[in-house]
């Protein structure tokens, strides 16, 4: 799943200002390693609410790490590459959102 599916809401700046924190999210190993687990799954159902909810994203997690496997037998090095980095991203956007999210709304109240 794409992460700009997910970021169509956002505040346009507070997806500049993740984008621009991705170069420290990274230097954090430990949210990367959490990036690459089921955690960083980026899941059609943004906000669960329903048993329904929490089925079409588990089953979405369970068809992420089956196209991992495909790819790890198919020796398909650069789309295994291409996943594991949208995934890593898009998860770290998702995180730096939270503060970025706080730095737009600032911008807008203190900079007009």
């Amino acid at each position: 799943m794409d992460i700009n599916e997910h970021l169509q809401d956002e505040n346009p700046r507070a997806i500049e200002i993740a984008r621009d924190m991705l170069s420290e999210k990274v230097k954090d190993p430990y949210l990367v390693w959490e990036a690459m687990s089921a955690d960083g799954v980026i899941c059609p159902v943004r906000w669960e609410q329903t048993a329904r909810d929490v089925r079409v994203n588990e089953s979405h997690c369970d068809d992420v790490a089956k196209e991992i496997g495909q790819l790890v037998l198919a020796k398909d090095d650069c789309a295994l590459g291409k996943l594991v980095r949208e995934q890593v991203e898009g998860y770290l956007i998702k995180l730096a959102l939270v503060s970025a999210d706080m730095d737009a709304i600032r911008e807008e109240l203190f900079n007009d």
